[in-house]
């Protein structure tokens, strides 16, 4: 029947089975029901992939009734004690760095994506002299009028959420400062480009 399948000879299947076989197995333990080992392989890797709900589209909803138990920030350190943290995500933050980083969120306009917040902050600022330079920065940016003026205007529709500022350094950029007069500031402008464009003769 296999033979048939293939689309061979009895004589050429029975030539070709012992390298062909090498790819089948039985099923549920029943040596008439054969499958092949690369399509059972490729089924359970789906099936898997499924119901880790990493298949595309939305994840699998969890029937009711099923609670997960988030772990607290003491339970993750007790977990990780004497454990060797290779992933700066990972990081735990000592008495100190944990103060540092309340700083930064006190001070931090938006109280939004907190937890993404110290993440970066765990895998970014490593030293007390970059926690400076990150407060200084971040003094600058909360003073600065684009943040002043989108606090008041819109809630801080473009104040970055405080994941994005640490990803991004934005403590290192200094924030657009606009000239006291407008029109002065459009006159360097037009003379700037005088300058450059050659007369015609």
């Amino acid at each position: 029947m296999l033979a048939q399948l293939a689309g061979a000879s009895t004589q050429e299947f029975e030539l070709a089975w012992p390298n062909v076989s090498k790819n089948f197995i039985q099923r549920d333990g029943d040596p008439a029901r054969l499958t092949n080992r690369v399509v059972e392989d490729e089924l359970r890797r789906r099936a898997e992939k499924v119901v880790a709900g990493r298949s595309g589209g939305r994840p699998r909803k969890k029937p009711d009734g099923y609670q997960t138990k988030t772990k607290s920030e003491s339970e993750i350190q007790t977990e990780t004690k004497g454990k060797k943290n290779t992933h700066p995500l990972s990081r735990v933050l000592g008495p100190h760095e944990r103060e540092r980083l309340s700083e930064f969120l006190k001070l931090y306009p938006k109280k939004t994506h907190q937890e993404k917040a110290k993440r970066a902050y765990a895998s970014i600022i490593d030293t007390e002299s970059m926690h400076a330079e990150l407060i200084d920065g971040l003094n600058r940016w909360v003073h600065s009028e684009q943040w002043t003026a989108s606090l008041y205007s819109d809630g801080g529709r473009f104040v970055p959420d405080p994941d994005k500022f640490l990803e991004d350094r934005l403590w290192q950029d200094h924030p657009p400062v606009r000239p006291a007069n407008p029109m002065h500031a459009y006159l360097e402008i037009e003379g700037a480009l005088r300058k450059r464009k050659p007369s015609r003769q």
